[in-house]
């Protein structure tokens, strides 16, 4: 077994949950990687690149980051499990992959939760439509993000599911809307900028 195909079986075995909520937290000495001082963690050239790139782009998955900067698997594997030995960042459980999140950014759960999301074309339409427009019935949806009645029907769910948008039920018609404990987050993100493609704005840059 070749040393990246291991990687995608076992990488999640690197970082056992956490009970209090749904961030991996590395445990140390993992693979006795070698020692590195936090003050120097971050002068190594693909690393440092690494990191800049998961803060640029919360929740971003192993495979785009690889592509991204073009690092082969085996280095790529080989920081991450740095970057999580040390804490300088986290993985989170989305969709079946790990996704990975600085934790030096602005960033609480709710907003990691969302920025997933938003990174999915289809439930960023229909969040953006419901943060400006809702609530909406299911076909002023479909009519406003020209998707499908089925994949309507699946995304919604699944952001019914998650907490996201929640659905009132006004005599034969379903409304959808964002929940209100999700709405202020929403809010914020979608006025930072925070849409499509995920841009970080000057607000969010912590000091490294």
């Amino acid at each position: 077994m070749t040393y990246s195909s291991w990687h995608c079986q076992n990488l999640d075995a690197l970082t056992p949950k956490n009970s209090d909520n749904n961030l991996r937290v590395p445990s140390r000495g993992i693979f006795n990687l070698k020692r590195v001082c936090d003050k120097d963690l971050l002068d190594q050239r693909n690393r440092s690149l690494i990191y800049a790139n998961i803060y640029a782009n919360p929740g971003i998955h192993f495979n785009d980051l690889c592509r991204a900067l073009e690092i082969n698997r085996g280095t790529m594997f080989y920081h991450l499990a740095v970057l999580l030995s040390s804490g300088k960042i986290a993985g989170m459980d989305y969709a079946g992959k790990t996704v990975y999140f600085t934790n030096k950014s602005c960033f609480g759960d709710t907003e990691r939760k969302l920025l997933l999301h938003l990174k999915n074309p289809a439930r960023m339409s229909l969040l953006q439509n419901l943060h400006t427009h809702g609530p909406l019935r299911r076909g002023d949806l479909i009519d406003k993000t020209r998707l499908s009645t089925a994949a309507t029907a699946w995304h919604l769910k699944f952001l019914s599911d998650e907490g996201i948008v929640q659905i009132k039920k006004a005599g034969r018609e379903a409304y959808y809307s964002i929940h209100p404990e999700m709405a202020p987050c929403l809010s914020g993100l979608m006025a930072a900028g925070h849409k499509g493609g995920i841009t970080v704005t000057g607000e969010c840059i912590a000091e490294v």
